[in-house]
């Protein structure tokens, strides 16, 4: 038995040589029977070359005297105009075959590679960048399948000879020719399920060493690896309010598109960081932050590579106006009318977006995910009729580089394939009690004070306003309006550290992105009715009012207990919507926030020094007399605004990086 590669090599892999080939060359060979004759008639070369056996010395001068496929099929290809006299060579081929009297086996792989790097680059008479229709995809998918029209014909041709090559499942799908049957019974596809790359996973950690095993002990081989086989989410919750829990392999797999590869390089990301000394030292819950950074970190690449693979191109620009517009990595139906409906179509098509599908009669839903490299793109599946659409874990990175950390996740489903779904049909609706504050400044909460805009008892509508369980509809506005309080101080939080940065380091390096966030709290309405005059407790005006406020306040303890934002810049920014830092005062700030917020020992008086006790001690007493709901939200506000840090890609070096977890996150205030 021969072979077209040594002892030393399992396959050939196709190399087109860009040097010699340029993609506008490359165009030219879109019809699909013409790549099945350049296929055949090269492959015809490299065999006799294996036996030895003369050819024609006409071919031998435009195919030199390579004896590999690359140099061959590039060769073939350069010299297109002599297209009709391949047809000859090939007959004069087909007219030796007998020749061939020993076995010999020929393996080629990379072929999908060789074309995308090839054509990748944009070209004036292409829209490879945008997808649909496109010379540069028709040759991608065309050069493959004449790859297997030819390794068939061959085949066929001489029971010595054996083919085996590998193309993407893409260019399959995407074939339509009469011969699909035949090729269908010679073809094996690469396929495997969650349990079989436990296993190969699984098997990988048992080769280890034990001195590499964090939990030797640990009854699952994933336990031992990082020491805890359970994770819980860090913003999903179940409907009593606790974090949703997942299992260890679960939470690496769901991160990943589901290939062999993408496991086999997490685990050695992973080994990396669980060998390390400050792991091993680490508490439990440090190191469960520090897998989810980790895997967070690989599925972003993977992502990238992903997106660079895919056939048709995902256009850039489609991509990240996709990810301004999404709100959650749950979309609703109705959200999906302000999308592109051809890209998110695509994205469904590719597996990135998934949907939900009920799977029983009992109604119980469950998350699915289109696997990679199975569609086709010439006849693109169409969206399923869902409520609920999902987008993929792996493009959380992606996500984090537009929305604040922990804004966008879905509050009660973890998003993987296979995972159930919950929708938001029952809220979690706290007593009264926890949206009531211990206080607020002056008497308001017992007495009206006209001079202060409200001509009632404040805990008259705190007690109307905070009826949930009778108002369930006002609850989920309230919660909405909530939720963006949240994202305004998560971006609040990155311009901060750009301005610290800025000053920090005397450059102006982080000023472009400091524009860039400022540009994005424009989408939220500012100009609400903070300092409004409240006439009644019950009305839908007076209601619309204090919610205003509310919202108003939250962002004011934000902004002056966390961020250390001086009085005139969070009055300038509930005024108009900006935030600039300047040393200017304005005594219309601090009259304009005690009257609107109610904020019990706001003090005109910034505490915006973080190792002076007396300035944490101020802080803690306004935090005291806030209510559970206030206060659970700001310690998640600086729980997220902390950790993201870790994820942030606009922060330009690990120096930079160092100094706001030294400099700012570790002096950060905390409430005891």
């Amino acid at each position: 038995m021969r072979f077209n590669v040594n002892q030393t090599e399992l396959t050939e892999n196709l190399n087109l040589h860009p040097d010699t080939l340029t993609k506008e060359e490359l165009l030219r060979f879109e019809a699909p029977n013409l790549w099945r004759l350049i296929w055949e008639l090269g492959l015809w070369v490299m065999i006799f070359r294996i036996f030895e056996l003369p050819i024609s010395p006409k071919l031998e001068k435009i195919v030199g005297d390579g004896r590999q496929i690359s140099s061959i099929f590039t060769r073939l290809l350069n010299n297109r105009g002599l297209i009709e006299e391949y047809r000859t060579f090939l007959n004069e081929f087909l007219n030796q075959k007998s020749k061939i009297t020993d076995g010999v086996a020929i393996f080629i792989d990379d072929v999908d590679q060789a074309l995308h790097t090839a054509l990748k680059e944009p070209h004036l008479t292409d829209e490879y960048f945008e997808g649909k229709v496109n010379p540069s995809v028709a040759v991608w998918v065309n050069a493959q399948m004449g790859l297997v029209d030819a390794i068939y014909n061959i085949n066929r041709q001489s029971g010595h000879i054996k083919i085996y090559a590998t193309i993407r499942r893409e260019a399959f799908e995407a074939y339509t020719g009469e011969m699909r049957l035949n090729y269908l019974q010679h073809a094996s596809f690469l396929h495997y399920e969650k349990d079989d790359l436990k296993i190969i996973f699984e098997k990988n950690i048992d080769l280890l060493d034990e001195s590499q095993l964090f939990r030797k002990e640990s009854r699952t081989l994933i336990g031992q690896f990082l020491g805890f086989d359970r994770l819980q989410h860090r913003f999903a919750i179940d409907l009593s309010g606790n974090p949703r829990q997942e299992n260890s392999f679960d939470f690496i797999y769901r991160h990943t598109f589901g290939r062999p590869r993408e496991m086999m390089l997490m685990g050695a990301e992973i080994d990396t960081l669980v060998t390390k000394q400050a792991y091993l030292n680490d508490s439990n819950e440090a190191r469960i932050e520090k897998l989810r950074v980790k895997v967070n970190e690989v599925a972003s690449f993977l992502m990238n590579q992903y997106a660079e693979e895919t056939i048709p191109y995902l256009s850039d620009s489609k991509l990240l106006e996709f990810v301004k517009k999404v709100r959650s990595n749950v979309i609703t139906k109705e959200d999906t009318q302000k999308l592109d409906e051809d890209f998110f179509k695509q994205l469904f098509n590719f597996g990135l977006v998934g949907y939900v599908r009920a799977v029983n009669m009992q109604g119980q839903l469950k998350q699915a995910f289109n696997p990679p490299a199975t569609y086709n793109y010439r006849k693109p599946e169409p969206l399923p009729d869902t409520d609920y659409f999902l987008i993929h874990s792996a493009m959380n990175g992606r996500l984090m580089e537009r929305h604040t950390y922990g804004n966008f996740y879905n509050k009660y489903n973890i998003i993987g394939h296979g995972y159930d779904f919950f929708p938001n049909t029952d809220h979690h609706i706290h007593d009264m009690a926890y949206y009531l504050p211990i206080d607020v400044s002056g008497n308001r909460m017992n007495a009206s004070n006209e001079a202060a805009g409200h001509e009632f008892p404040l805990i008259e509508i705190y007690n109307k306003y905070f009826d949930f369980q009778n108002n369930p509809h006002r609850y989920e506005l309230f919660d909405q309006n909530w939720g963006t309080a949240s994202k305004v101080l998560g971006l609040l939080a990155r311009i901060c550290y750009c301005n610290r940065l800025n000053k920090q380091f005397l450059t102006t390096d982080y000023s472009p992105i400091m524009k860039e966030l400022s540009s994005e709290l424009e989408h939220f309405y500012f100009k609400r009715q903070y300092n409004a005059r409240l006439r009644d407790s019950s009305s839908v005006q007076a209601f619309s009012i204090f919610s205003d406020k509310l919202i108003g306040r939250f962002i004011t303890l934000g902004c002056y207990l966390v961020l250390d934002m001086r009085i005139n810049w969070i009055y300038q920014l509930l005024r108009n919507g900006l935030i600039e830092f300047n040393d200017e005062t304005n005594d219309a700030a601090f009259p304009y926030l005690s009257r609107s917020f109610f904020i019990r020992d706001l003090q005109r008086t910034e505490p915006r020094e973080p190792d002076n006790p007396e300035h944490r001690q101020i802080k803690q007493r306004i935090f005291n007399y806030l209510s559970d709901c206030e206060k659970e939200s700001l310690k998640t506000f600086i729980r997220d605004a902390s950790d993201e840090v870790q994820f942030l890609n606009l922060i330009k070096t690990e120096e930079h990086r160092k100094w706001v977890e030294e400099s700012i996150l570790r002096k950060l205030w905390r409430p005891d």
